[in-house]
């Protein structure tokens, strides 16, 4: 695996954010809810789970958050320090500042290339 492959896949999964937000998209997990707002690289937003966040609505109720990860491979292993990064920064921002109770985190793996 290469840099470059997991930028384009990284890009992916922006891109369908992104279509969601153009045509405010029920997300597959918050399915009452419409996509309000998407933001990428979000550690400068104070969360650790950095690769995007998704805002979504709906009416009478308080917006619900959805973190996620966008990992190309994904080795669950407490030997792998990409795995236990991963982990961690979910872990953080479970425990952190943010309202967990309507906010969700996600983690997002390219499963094309399994054998």
């Amino acid at each position: 695996m290469n840099v470059i492959d997991s930028q384009h896949f990284e890009q992916h999964v922006a891109a369908y954010w992104l279509a969601q937000l153009l045509v405010r998209g029920i997300p597959p997990v918050l399915i009452d809810t419409v996509v309000t707002e998407v933001s990428f690289q979000t550690q400068g937003l104070g969360w650790h789970t950095d690769d995007f966040l998704v805002v979504c609505e709906r009416p009478g109720s308080p917006p619900q958050r959805l973190a996620g990860q966008v990992k190309r491979q994904f080795v669950v292993s407490a030997a792998n320090d990409e795995c236990v990064g991963a982990i961690r920064d979910f872990w953080q921002d479970y425990n952190g500042r943010y309202d967990m109770p309507r906010s969700f985190i996600d983690a997002r793996v390219d499963n094309s290339t399994r054998r």
